[in-house]
């Protein structure tokens, strides 16, 4: 979309932007985000019961 108003700083350079770097940039926090969901799946797959957080129930 290149809607950069949310970003002042990257409103000086929004022309300098192409949908290849775009991509680019895209595909590496895609990447990021597997590779963490990935290292982390057991802490994210964690149930916490509720006595656990309050043991005065």
């Amino acid at each position: 979309k290149k809607e950069l108003y949310q970003f002042s700083i990257l409103l000086s350079i929004k022309n300098e932007i192409n949908c290849t770097d775009i991509k680019r940039f895209v595909d590496h926090t895609n990447n990021l985000k597997k590779d963490i969901e990935g290292r982390f799946i057991d802490i994210l797959d964690l149930k916490i019961n509720d006595w656990m957080t309050d043991p005065f129930l």
